[in-house]
């Protein structure tokens, strides 16, 4: 199980003799993540987790079936965009400069690139102490 990644709730099953897991909406491939319900720290810590398994098959919960590099740069997406919101939260940038700031290099081409702003904004909520394990669902 890995909580608060996307969700509260969020179950993954690993097969490892098979090396494949069932990543759900842990992992999402060639669309865009949607960080809405979860908090984004906790969804970087999942992924280094999933990664420290070594799968050879990732069946995500959004999009095509995935390997372990598709894990890798959905982790280095919500890895940015969470620096980003940590940048504004220290006073390092302005809210409109940590936007600007955010590694999309990864996820270009995906489905949905439009959140990033909602991804970054539940981001920022997180690191400015808005939002924790007790009241993820706000």
């Amino acid at each position: 199980m890995f909580t608060p990644a996307h969700s509260p709730a969020d179950l993954a099953v690993w097969f490892p003799a098979e090396r494949v897991l069932l990543a759900g909406d842990v992992c999402f491939n060639r669309v865009v993540p949607l960080a809405v319900q979860g908090l984004v720290s906790a969804w970087v810590a999942a992924l280094d987790a999933v990664m420290a398994l070594g799968p050879l098959t990732v069946v995500p919960g959004h999009g095509p079936v995935a390997g372990l590099g598709d894990v890798a740069a959905l982790r280095t997406y919500l890895a940015s965009v969470l620096a980003a919101a940590r940048h504004v939260a220290e006073g390092r940038a302005s809210v409109l400069e940590a936007l600007g700031s955010i590694d999309t290099s990864p996820v270009d081409g995906w489905a949905e690139p439009e959140r990033t702003g909602l991804n970054f904004r539940r981001a920022l909520r997180e690191v400015q102490g808005e939002l924790d394990r007790t009241n993820l669902l706000s």
